[in-house]
């Protein structure tokens, strides 16, 4: 079944945690799980941050980001929602939007086949909440039992920033404009997610007092521009000031996912002052839309495969891995069960290859995540030198004869190497043949001769 990301509370506190977890993950150990794949990015509504945030965060993990714009779709106008979530599957690995209405990323969900990501509707803002959570976590640790605030309009920000603080075990505290505040039954849900208490008030200053992060948004969302003065006398109060953050505490944090208004929600000296992580938040919004759980990769879930293959990069790195069993024991060690075959893919989609070190054994080592053990960097020479016993020609058909097993090793470090004359590889047990781009192959085999070290 298709996991999808529409909002925080579909998720378990185990699966948020883990989410936090991957969004943390430095970019060096992460796996490419989105290699050759493609991610539609729908913008019904527009945005900087998100499409910046998104289109990077795709990037780095492998795949090809697709701008859309809304007009270009035409939901419902030019082809219904559903129409085009068909479509858009049958060419990318997830599809993304930003929509006005939150119908139409539950129609989107109900019909693909791929992940849909909810990159903002007029209901939730999911992705900006993981940000929220990521930026407490890093400013002040574990989250459980302490206090956030947030000061305004309960609209789909303060909803999906109440969802994951409750997933955390937080005290949860909502100051809220008379006509603007969650109604009874939002309360009860938020405290069923497993906050650790909730509270909302009229009175701005009061409900932040010992909050350990202050939260606001924009009084006026895009496409509620005429209602601007009508808002800043509604929500007279309730602007964040040097007052409202002192009641708070001397360590409590400011937070906005922006864009800001200052004299409005924030004041100038509120928001760019030494207590603002507004920015750190900001992008913290590329790392959470790493971290998200819900993308799914061939029919399994990409954050297993993420978690799994990072795990090995660091295990590799750790100790001398010198077999596929070997590596299966360590991530059994850690709490990962994993197959042969499975393990056999990770190693070939992060690129390890198997090289001699100091003391006689040949380990797997990761190029591209562990360069210092590929010293010096020409692996082709090396691996060719250690597993290649033979190299013959026929034709445009260069043969290379290895122990059992290793041929794909060779294999994965030609295609990566690319010597000139060399069009492709086919790999098997312990034959690998190399096609040559020209009819006669004879100077492709003397340059892997050369590399394998061969009269």
């Amino acid at each position: 079944m298709t996991r999808h990301f529409i909002d925080i509370a579909d998720f378990s506190a185990a699966e948020v945690t883990a989410m936090l977890d991957l969004a943390d993950v430095p970019l060096a150990d992460l796996s490419r799980p989105l290699a050759g794949q493609g991610a539609a990015l729908i913008f019904e509504k527009p945005s900087a941050r998100t499409r910046h945030s998104m289109e990077m965060a795709v990037v780095q993990l492998g795949g090809h980001p697709v701008f859309t714009r809304g007009e270009e779709v035409g939901f419902d106008t030019r082809e219904s929602v559903e129409d085009v979530a068909r479509i858009m599957e049958g060419f990318h690995a997830l599809i993304a939007a930003r929509v006005y209405d939150h119908s139409t990323i539950t129609r989107l969900a109900d019909v693909a086949t791929v992940p849909v990501v909810n990159m903002l509707s007029d209901h939730s803002h999911p992705l900006q909440a993981v940000a929220d959570a990521l930026t407490m976590r890093q400013q002040l640790g574990d989250l459980a039992g302490q206090t956030v605030a947030y000061v305004g309009d309960y609209n789909n920000v303060a909803r999906s920033l109440a969802e994951i603080s409750a997933r955390l075990g937080m005290h949860i505290r909502l100051a809220c404009p008379l006509g603007f505040e969650a109604d009874d039954a939002e309360i009860d849900r938020i405290l069923l997610l497993g906050a650790a208490s909730v509270e909302q008030g009229n009175r701005p200053i009061e409900m932040v007092v010992g909050a350990h992060a202050v939260h606001t948004d924009t009084w006026v969302s895009m496409g509620e521009e005429e209602d601007k003065e009508a808002k800043r006398q509604k929500f007279d109060g309730f602007t964040v000031d040097d007052a409202m953050m002192d009641a708070a505490g001397p360590a409590s944090i400011f937070m906005h996912c922006l864009p800001a208004y200052r004299g409005f929600e924030v004041t100038a000296s509120v928001i760019d002052g030494a207590r603002s992580v507004v920015f750190q938040q900001g992008h913290n919004r590329m790392h959470a839309a790493r971290g998200r759980t819900c993308v799914l990769d061939g029919g399994r879930d990409m954050t297993s495969k993420v978690q799994r293959q990072t795990l090995i990069v660091r295990l590799v790195g750790d100790h001398e891995v010198t077999s596929q069993p070997d590596l299966i024991d360590l991530l059994a060690a850690e709490g990962i069960d994993a197959t042969q075959a499975t393990v056999s893919r990770d190693l070939d989609d992060i690129g390890a290859v198997k090289v001699r070190v100091p003391g006689g054994n040949t380990v797997y080592a990761i190029p591209e995540f562990a360069p210092d053990r590929i010293a010096p960097v020409d692996q082709l020479r090396r691996v060719m030198g250690e597993w290649v016993a033979e190299v013959a020609v026929s034709g445009n058909i260069v043969v290379l004869r290895t122990p059992p097993g290793c041929a794909h090793v060779v294999a994965s470090a030609l295609d990566r190497s690319r010597p000139d004359g060399l069009l492709g590889t086919v790999a098997g047990d312990d034959t690998l043949m190399c096609i040559s781009v020209n009819a006669d192959g004879t100077d492709l085999c003397n340059d892997l001769k050369d590399f394998a070290g061969l009269d």
